[in-house]
C-alpha cells in the first residue's frame, strides 16, 4: 500500500511539473509486462514524445490526457517485442537505423539529423528508437502469422475495380482517420473516452496527422491517418451515414463500428465526371477574348458575345483560332500553355470537361470580358487505382485485421501489473 501511494505522489508531482524527478523516482516501476519492466522514466519519456509528435502544448492537463495512452502504447510495444523475440523476428540495430533514415527522408531532413532534432525538443532519442524497433518487430510478427497466409485472387481485384468504376460518378470523399480498437466490452468506455479526448484536442487546434501517428491503431497511422479518396460504397455504412451530414474540414464524432471507434476528418469531397480525373490530368487551350467595360449595356454584352462565338466557330483548329483572335485585336494570348485541369477556375474547368477535343465551349464571362475556349489537347489521367494498388489496399486491410486480432490475444494472455 505504501509503495502504491508513493507512486501516486510521484505521478501527481510529475503531472503538475513541480520539480524534476530524482534518480530514485525515475527508476520507480510504472508497469510490469510479463518479465519486462517499464520504468517511470520510460513512461515520462514516452508522454513527452507523444506530446511533441502530436504538436500539443505540454501542460499538466495535456499530460493527464496523454498519460493513459502512452502507458498502453508502452505495454503493447513490450508485448510486440516479446512476441518477435519468441519467434526469432527481432529487429537488428541496422534495421532500426534504416527506419530512422526513412523517417528523415520522408521529412526532407539531412541524414543523421533526427537525433539532434529530438534533443532540441527535449525528447529521449532512445524512446524514439524503441518505438521504431517495436513497429518493425510487429510488422514481422504479423507477416509471419498463420492468418497472413492469404492469397488475393484476380477475381477479388476485379470485383473491387468494378465497384470503383461503377461508383466513379457518385460522391467521393478525401478522408483521414484515427482508429481505436475495442478488444472487449470491458474497455469500451476507456476507448470511447480516449476518442473523445483526441477529438477535443483536434477541435482545439491540434494537428490531425500528428495525433493519428501517435494514437491511431491501423496501418494508415504512419501516413498521418490519410485514407485518400474513397468512393461511396467503399466505406462502412456507419461512416457513410456520418459523412452525409458533414461539411468539408469537419471532424466526426467517434463512430462505433464492429472493430472499434473511428474519428473521420472530411478533407474534401467531389461529385460527377470530374471525379474520374486525377489532379495531374492536363489540358491545352486556345481562346478568343474580348473586353467588357464595367458599365457595358446588355446590347454591348450581346455584341461581344456574338463576335467571340462567331470567331471561334470560324476557326478550324487551335492555331487558326489564335490567328483570328490576334486579327480581332484580342489583348490576351490566343494559345495557352499546357496546364493541370485542377489549376483552372471551377467554372472553366467544368466547361472544358464537357466538350470534346477540337470543340469550343460556350461563351464564358471571364476576367473583364468574355471568351470562348477551344480544347486543343486533353490528357486524362484516371483516379481509378491500378490492379497493384488495389491488391496493396486489400492486403493492408486484411493485415490490419490480423494485427488487431493477434495483439488482442497477446493482451489477454499476458501478465500486466500497472503500478501507477
Amino acid at each position: 500500500m505504501t509503495k502504491t501511494v508513493g507512486c501516486f505522489l510521484v505521478l501527481a508531482a510529475w503531472l503538475l511539473g513541480t520539480a524534476p524527478l530524482g534518480a530514485q523516482e525515475q527508476m520507480r516501476i510504472a508497469a510490469i509486462v510479463n518479465d519486462d519492466v517499464i520504468s517511470f522514466a520510460d513512461f515520462e519519456a514516452r508522454v513527452r514524445l507523444m506530446i511533441v509528435n502530436a504538436q500539443l502544448e505540454d501542460t499538466p492537463d495535456t499530460r493527464r490526457r496523454v498519460a493513459p495512452q502512452a502507458l498502453r502504447k508502452l505495454i503493447d510495444e513490450n508485448l510486440q517485442l516479446q512476441e518477435a523475440k519468441r519467434i526469432g523476428a527481432s529487429p537488428t540495430d541496422a534495421d532500426v537505423a534504416a527506419g530512422i533514415a526513412n523517417i528523415e527522408a520522408m521529412n526532407n531532413m539531412p541524414r543523421g539529423s533526427l537525433e539532434a532534432a529530438t534533443k532540441r525538443d527535449n525528447i529521449d532519442f532512445e524512446q524514439l528508437r524503441q518505438q521504431i524497433r517495436a513497429e518493425i518487430a510487429w510488422a514481422r510478427v504479423v507477416r509471419r502469422s498463420p492468418g497472413s497466409n492469404f492469397r488475393i485472387t484476380d477475381e477479388e481485384i476485379d470485383i473491387t475495380l468494378n465497384t470503383i468504376k461503377e461508383n466513379a460518378n457518385r460522391p467521393q470523399f478525401l478522408l483521414a482517420e484515427i482508429f481505436l480498437a475495442v478488444d472487449n466490452t470491458v474497455n469500451e468506455g476507456e476507448v470511447l473516452g480516449l476518442a473523445e479526448r483526441i477529438a477535443q484536442q483536434i477541435r482545439s487546434g491540434a494537428p490531425f496527422p500528428g495525433l493519428a501517428r501517435q494514437f491511431s491503431q491501423n496501418a494508415t497511422a504512419a501516413l498521418g491517418g490519410d485514407l485518400g479518396w474513397m468512393h461511396q460504397g467503399q466505406l462502412a455504412e456507419e461512416i457513410e451515414t456520418a459523412l452525409r451530414g458533414m461539411q468539408v474540414g469537419q471532424l466526426s464524432q467517434p463512430i462505433r463500428s464492429l472493430a472499434g471507434y473511428h474519428l473521420v476528418l472530411l478533407r474534401d469531397k467531389r461529385v460527377g465526371g470530374a471525379a474520374t480525373l486525377s489532379p495531374d490530368s492536363t489540358i491545352r487551350l486556345a481562346q478568343v477574348h474580348l473586353p467588357l467595360g464595367p458599365k457595358a449595356t446588355p446590347s454591348e454584352v450581346k455584341s461581344q458575345v456574338d463576335l467571340v462565338r462567331l470567331t471561334a466557330d470560324t476557326a478550324e483548329n487551335c492555331d487558326d483560332l489564335a490567328r483570328l483572335a490576334k486579327e480581332l485585336g484580342s489583348k490576351l494570348p490566343g494559345q495557352l500553355p499546357e496546364m493541370k485541369i485542377s489549376a483552372l477556375a471551377p467554372e472553366l474547368r467544368q466547361a472544358v470537361l464537357e466538350v470534346p477535343v477540337g470543340r469550343n465551349t460556350q461563351p464564358l464571362k471571364v476576367a473583364e470580358g468574355v471568351a470562348v475556349f477551344k480544347v486543343c489537347e486533353r490528357t486524362e489521367k484516371s483516379n481509378i487505382p491500378t490492379r497493384d494498388q488495389i491488391r496493396t489496399q486489400i492486403e493492408r486491410e486484411r493485415l490490419d485485421v490480423v494485427a488487431r486480432r493477434q495483439l488482442r490475444d497477446l493482451r489477454r494472455s499476458a501478465f500486466v501489473d500497472v503500478r501507477l
